[in-house]
């Protein structure tokens, strides 16, 4: 009965497995097959109200637990800090729009949910100049002649069709498929890649956007990596929307940034970065998302106080200076769960330090929400040292230590196709990497 599903004391939780991803948010992989989110284990068909999706609403109602979202479970074990599920509770990036209690009360006995959703997610396939070292061609087209080479190298199995992201240049597929999920209800579009700053489809959902006057009602998000300047006439559109952020994919700086985004060139990225904070129009944000993985972990300290002593007037202003981190689960070769212990005790006493000295990290905001959000992003950063011990969320039977040692063989690979040394980058590596 609808009645046992959620807790009126608690409106936001509704049961201790909810989530409002499969209410609110339809999401849509690089190679144009639907998914439940970025997080899901499971890359499958998750149609609407397929029978994959009633499930998983039922289950989340009653309170179980579905494999799908093992992540943010594992996640969750932690200091309940650091899944993308209870972001979007505790931050209402999907719920403060709309009231989850009603929602679940307009499910169907079947699992079964009649309205639209009002967040789409789409990955406009995976064009991309981009190489970064935690990345695949699955994401960036650049990385399939490495990766390939490497996997031959190393004796690895590798699968990679290009014809599989040709859908993002069909037209009819998209007046067929994808136009009509949105919608004149839709609140939210998730513009990512590849990098969607060089694929023309990004423009011309733009623009359909606009012509079809649901544009005014829509906020758009956008992650990009900084290598490639937004285009006029997409800025054009921009202002027709209701807001627009951007994401910029900055995950360590000068030349520790461009080893782990390689080609990229960090007096580049500060060029983007000063042209957001000065040139871009009233309704764009702007934050820079770090992802946190074995190479930058240890110097998340010098990161973060570097952007704050930037003083910019616009980037990472809604958290109150901080950059928002995410810790990285796959590949995980690349995982700081994956590190030596020795690797995690260095790190720990590190973060642990750097965050108790007596700084205390003044919000240069007196907005009570900014200050807010700013303790948020200090927890959460040290929510990081407790997932970093833990054992990842992979089903693959491999150890701590085959998963180092396969960081050990693809990067030294990698650093061969590029003339790069990752120790010369990254030297606290020498104190563990042989240890």
């Amino acid at each position: 009965m609808i009645s046992q599903w959620f807790s009126t004391d608690n409106k936001e939780v509704i049961s201790p497995t909810f989530c409002p991803v499969p209410w609110t948010l339809e999401y849509f992989e690089s190679d144009g097959r639907e998914a439940l989110c970025c997080k899901s284990l499971l890359r499958k068909n998750s149609d609407w109200n397929g029978p994959e999706m009633k499930q998983l609403r039922l289950n989340m109602l009653s309170g179980k637990k579905s494999k799908d979202c093992t992540v943010c479970y594992k996640e969750d074990e932690n200091e309940k800090n650091l899944s993308l599920r209870l972001l979007y509770l505790t931050w209402g990036r999907l719920s403060s729009e709309v009231d989850l209690v009603d929602y679940a009360k307009q499910t169907k006995p079947d699992g079964t949910f009649n309205q639209r959703a009002q967040i789409l997610h789409l990955t406009l396939g995976n064009a991309c100049t981009g190489q970064c070292n935690m990345c695949s061609p699955w994401n960036s087209s650049a990385l399939h002649s490495p990766y390939k080479k490497i996997s031959e190298k190393l004796g690895y199995d590798y699968q990679y069709n290009p014809d599989d992201y040709k859908w993002v240049n069909d037209d009819e597929i998209w007046e067929k498929k994808y136009y009509p999920k949105i919608h004149s209800g839709l609140r939210s579009l998730y513009l990512v890649g590849g990098e969607p700053m060089i694929i023309d489809r990004n423009y011309k959902v733009l623009k359909y956007c606009v012509d079809n006057d649901f544009a005014k009602n829509i906020r758009l998000y956008y992650s990009t990596n900084t290598m490639q300047m937004v285009p006029e006439e997409v800025q054009l559109l921009w202002r027709e929307f209701k807001h627009v952020h951007l994401d910029l994919s900055i995950d360590d700086i000068h030349e520790r940034n461009e080893y782990i985004r390689y080609p990229s060139k960090f007096e580049q990225t500060l060029e983007f970065v000063e042209w957001c904070d000065n040139e871009t129009d009233d309704n764009v944000s702007i934050g820079v998302g770090t992802t946190i993985q074995n190479l930058n972990i240890y110097y998340l300290p010098e990161i973060q106080d570097w952007w704050f002593k930037q003083n910019y007037k616009k980037i990472n202003k809604n958290l109150g200076g901080f950059v928002y981190v995410h810790m990285l689960n796959l590949p995980e070769r690349c995982s700081p769960s994956r590190l030596p212990l020795k690797a995690k005790e260095l790190i720990k006493t590190k973060i642990t330090n750097w965050l108790c000295r007596d700084l205390n990290y003044q919000c240069s905001s007196n907005h009570p929400q900014i200050i807010e959000n700013s303790k948020w992003a200090q927890t959460r950063i040290m929510s990081l040292l407790t997932h970093m011990y833990d054992k990842g969320i992979s089903s693959l039977d491999k150890s701590d230590e085959e998963h180092f040692d396969d960081f050990l063989k693809w990067t030294t690979a990698l650093d061969g196709t590029r003339n790069t040394n990752y120790l010369n980058v990254f030297p606290v590596f020498r104190e563990f990497v042989n240890g």
